[in-house]
């Protein structure tokens, strides 16, 4: 795997990373123990449903990044440990 290739799954993971650090901010923000009134409440409600979704939704990134990450470095791996492609220094001169 190239450095190149490894760059963009570094991206994907921090995006999912930012998500979820904003989905606990906005879940932490959006609970209180007194609300002002109604529409305060309803501000409060929003953030905590839309918190809780960055949450999902960045672990989810992550997860997925996570997972295209070892696949890529499984099969990395199996094509560097396959004996066709390595060179034969066994040869039989008779």
């Amino acid at each position: 795997m190239g450095t190149q290739s490894l760059f963009w799954f570094v991206v994907y993971a921090s995006i999912g990373a930012a998500l979820v650090f904003i989905g606990l901010l906005l879940e932490q923000f959006s609970e209180k123990k007194k609300y002002k009134n109604v529409r305060h409440f309803r501000r409060c409600k929003w953030r905590k449903f839309f918190g809780e979704w960055f949450v999902i939704v960045g672990v989810f990134i992550e997860a997925v990044t996570g997972g295209f990450l070892a696949i890529d470095d499984f099969i990395t791996f199996i094509i560097a440990s396959d004996s066709t492609n390595k060179p034969n220094f066994n040869l039989n001169l008779h």
